[in-house]
């Protein structure tokens, strides 16, 4: 499969649908909360034993709610640190509003929540700890800068120096297990390869959780299995990998975790 990503780029984001919602600080605080935070190398890709049982996500009756009324949840979650997560549901049905209160980037949220042990109490080191890749309009990539450019402005944004980011870079591509050109244009990739870019950009700095919205925006049904085994690849290094889609792919590695959310009429409870 790798093979055939490399012939295909040459050699070698429910909707938020009320952007009040997402806690403004946090969407600017991309960045690590200090230097002490940012792990030294990629997490280890043969972890201990006591490691591999580490929480990734854990949920007790949690739910995020705009005002009164609860838009995701109550979820009860436990997901093992280093797994491929599948967030499906139909539009509206706060897809990306949970990966957003997944990465400490949404009010209203209820209940526990602990990830990578990190309570969501702690907002400015859960978002240090977190990353992500894609999330509606409010993170991506533009289509006029090459991916040489793409690699610095996610190192600026996330405070890594530039030699380190292009370090990382190289390892991930090992991990995924295909090559982007640096010179090759945004917009000249095709949409599999722009997905598998920005969950690169998003392990720049390496963290315990990234998330990815909208796996299926302009992917055939064949190219989602083909990303989420790529995926699946970068969760196995160490990161809990969520993404979300209107369904679950055809082809969605075995061992990959589902968490179905219905439609909102039927969720829309109200809180007292």
């Amino acid at each position: 499969m790798s093979g055939e990503l490399e012939d295909e780029i040459g050699p070698a984001e429910p909707e938020v649908e009320d952007p009040t919602l997402v806690d403004a600080d946090a969407t600017d605080d991309l960045a690590p909360a200090s230097a002490d935070d940012v792990p030294a190398h990629l997490p280890d890709e043969n972890p201990e034993p006591d490691e591999r049982h580490t929480p990734g996500i854990w949920a007790r009756g949690l739910t995020i709610a705009a005002g009164r009324e609860v838009l995701v949840g109550p979820l009860d979650l436990d997901v093992p640190q280093g797994s491929l997560v599948v967030v499906e549901g139909p539009a509206g049905a706060g897809r990306s509003v949970l990966l957003l209160a997944l990465t400490g980037r949404m009010r209203g949220v209820g209940g526990d929540l602990e990830i990578a042990g990190t309570p969501a109490s702690r907002g400015r080191q859960l978002r240090a700890r977190t990353s992500v890749a894609r999330i509606s309009d409010l993170v991506e990539i533009d289509d006029p800068l090459t991916v040489a450019e793409c690699v610095t402005e996610r190192c600026l944004t996330d405070g890594v120096p530039t030699s380190e980011g292009s370090r990382r870079m190289a390892e991930l591509e090992d991990v995924l297990g295909f090559r982007v050109p640096r010179n090759a244009r945004v917009a000249d990739l095709s949409q599999l390869v722009r997905v598998l870019l920005l969950a690169m950009l998003a392990q720049l700095r390496p963290a315990d959780l990234v998330v990815l919205d909208d796996l299926d925006e302009g992917l055939s049904p064949e190219d989602q299995g083909r990303a989420l085994d790529h995926l699946a690849r970068l969760a196995e290094s160490g990161p809990t990998v969520v993404v979300s889609a209107l369904a679950l792919p055809p082809g969605t590695p075995d061992g990959a975790r589902v968490i179905t959310l219905p439609a909102p009429a039927e969720q829309g409870e109200v809180l007292p």
